[in-house]
């Protein structure tokens, strides 16, 4: 948004998605991944791509499915669609090797996972190695 120079995660998801999505989603992904407090990390230090949708695009859900459409489509002609593509056919690679295709297609179809013993099961293997 212009005239905003940096706010916090917390204050980003409340103007741009509602008081819900601040103080679940917002506090939980900065939980999880930086292990801090949504109101105190900065959103263009931690996320800065949502702040660069929002910047060029005026809405991060535009921004996104703008990015989507250049991507699938091939436009753009600066070779970030090919590289993209090409990351993720590596990535998919990857996901197949490791999980097996069967696997990889249950998660695709449940559109989400986790661990059969909940988040914790990763610290406390990594911990027990």
């Amino acid at each position: 948004k212009q005239g905003v120079e940096d706010e916090s995660v917390y204050d980003f998801f409340l103007r741009r998605f509602g008081e819900y999505s601040a103080r679940v989603f917002a506090h939980s992904i900065t939980l999880g991944i930086f292990a801090a407090n949504a109101k105190s990390i900065s959103v263009r230090s931690c996320f800065p791509v949502l702040a660069q949708l929002e910047a060029e695009h005026g809405s991060v859900v535009a921004g996104l499915l703008r990015r989507a459409v250049r991507r699938w489509t091939g436009s753009g002609g600066d070779g970030v669609e090919l590289a993209a593509r090409e990351a993720a056919k590596g990535e998919e690679e990857e996901a197949v090797r490791c999980f097996g295709q069967q696997k990889l297609q249950e998660v695709r179809q449940a559109g989400s996972f986790s661990f059969r013993n909940g988040g914790a099961e990763l610290p406390l293997a990594m911990r027990a190695s």
